[in-house]
């Protein structure tokens, strides 16, 4: 699983638990792979904690839950973005670096 498709993972999650139980071995996997990489950690383990949580047949707890999931999936998604944001900046930095070093070597002729 990549961290894209844990994002689309939990994000399916957040719509669909109303409807059905989320507390399924794809929603575990995707907040194990995630934990590792997400600041502020307490993001996955408030995500984790509803995801357990059982619910009665109150339509105010499912509200309720789903408010929660999706407002702490947005700061796991922020996490993410700014993770890849990082990881790609340092990539460009050192693509740049790269390309200076070869502008740099003496270009050979085979002219002579």
């Amino acid at each position: 699983m990549t961290v894209l498709e844990a994002l689309a993972v939990l994000e399916a999650a957040v719509l669909e638990c109303k409807k059905r139980d989320i507390n399924t071995p794809e929603v575990r996997a995707a907040l194990n792979l995630l934990e590792p990489y997400i600041r502020p950690a307490w993001l996955i383990s408030q995500f984790r904690h509803h995801v357990l949580t059982e619910l009665t047949d109150n339509p105010g707890d499912c509200e309720g839950q789903q408010q929660v999931l999706r407002i702490t999936f947005i700061g796991i998604r922020e996490s993410v973005r700014v993770l890849l944001e990082v990881r790609m900046d340092r990539l460009a930095l050192r693509f740049h670096e790269t390309e200076s070093e070869r502008r740099d070597l003496p270009t050979v002729s085979g002219a002579d």
